[in-house]
């Protein structure tokens, strides 16, 4: 389980409010994608995402993670780039 991968799943699925989007976007079975999201949901054993055939809502939970995941995904990738750059600027003997 990769909390990281599960965090950018379901905020690709709230930014588009729909699984098939958001598995497209992310190159994923849409059922791999829905199962992903089933997953966190147990592990933070609240419901994230109101389901129905035609829509996709956030609950207040959804909500306040998605602010968090958010942040977190960005400064990772901050992290990353940072770590990156240092690497390409290393020098001396």
């Amino acid at each position: 389980m990769d909390r990281f991968e599960d965090m950018h799943t379901f905020v690709a699925v709230a930014d588009r409010r729909s699984v098939r989007q958001a598995a497209e976007h992310l190159s994923r079975a849409p059922s791999a994608v829905s199962r992903r999201i089933k997953d966190l949901e147990a592990r933070l054993s609240t419901q994230l995402l109101t389901r129905t055939t035609r829509q996709i809502r956030l609950t207040a939970a959804g909500e306040r993670f998605l602010v968090h995941a958010k942040r977190i995904l960005a400064e990772l990738q901050e992290a990353e780039e940072n770590a990156a750059t240092d690497t390409q600027l290393i020098s001396g003997e």
